[in-house]
């Protein structure tokens, strides 16, 4: 945050307490409740808060493009707000090739063997996230395919699944969820990349050569957006 002079600020908030913080957000249309979540959570603690950018980054490498083009558009972004994975994970690596690392932070979304073990590595810049139950959240999907499947009445559903807030102020918590989930974390090895997310393995270059290649068919054969289960599976079958 920056001290700035409230005198010459006829629209700041008073309560403000002389501060700032100049955010942008990385998100997608799926993401609407989490980004309003966070900015009334955000304006609560920090009532001075601006949001010069909102901007899409669904994937890795759209939000790193998102994130690079943020920082250069505007330097001095205290923080970049990541709605999803694949958003908080750009947007770090985003901040790493525009050589921000530890000037702009990242708050992210969801948990995983790569969102941690990058918050370890990267403590300075990707220093907070929020997790939920994934296996819950699976769980309860499958029993309502499942319902739907037996032919019974679904009325409109909705669940709400807890959530977790891990930073890089306590690594141990980090540490410990990340022993919870050894399985997950074979993926990564601990092997990091310069922006201390995992590197790939042969099996992930094969898939995203496979997508560069196929993709745009596979989209235009299944008629719905990058991304989907039908756009996978054909990549998969090909």
């Amino acid at each position: 945050m920056r001290s700035v002079n409230c005198a010459m600020r006829a629209s700041a908030p008073a309560d403000t307490g002389c501060y700032w913080v100049e955010a942008a957000i990385i998100s997608y249309e799926a993401c609407r409740q989490r980004k309003a979540g966070f900015k009334k959570a955000l304006s609560a603690k920090v009532p001075g808060v601006r949001y010069f950018a909102d901007q899409p980054g669904f994937l890795t490498d759209e939000a790193r493009t998102t994130a690079a083009e943020i920082i250069t558009a505007k330097a001095n972004v205290d923080a970049l707000y990541a709605a999803n994975e694949g958003g908080t994970v750009g947007a770090l690596k985003g901040i790493q090739a525009t050589r921000h690392a530890g000037r702009t932070v990242v708050l992210g979304s969801d948990i995983s063997a790569q969102i941690a073990e990058a918050m370890l590595a990267q403590r300075k810049t990707l220093v907070l996230t929020v997790g939920q139950g994934a296996q819950r959240m699976r769980r309860v999907a499958v029993q309502q395919a499942l319902r739907a499947v037996r032919g019974e009445q679904i009325a409109q559903f909705d669940t709400y699944i807890s959530t977790r807030e891990f930073t890089s102020a306590n690594p141990q918590g980090l540490r410990s969820w990340l022993a919870a989930h050894k399985d997950a974390c074979r993926r990564c090895g601990g092997r990091l990349d310069a922006a201390g997310a995992p590197r790939q393995t042969a099996t992930r270059r094969a898939i995203a050569g496979r997508a560069a290649r196929n993709g745009p068919a596979c989209e235009r054969r299944s008629g719905v957006r990058p991304g989907s289960s039908r756009v996978i599976w054909c990549l998969q079958t090909r």
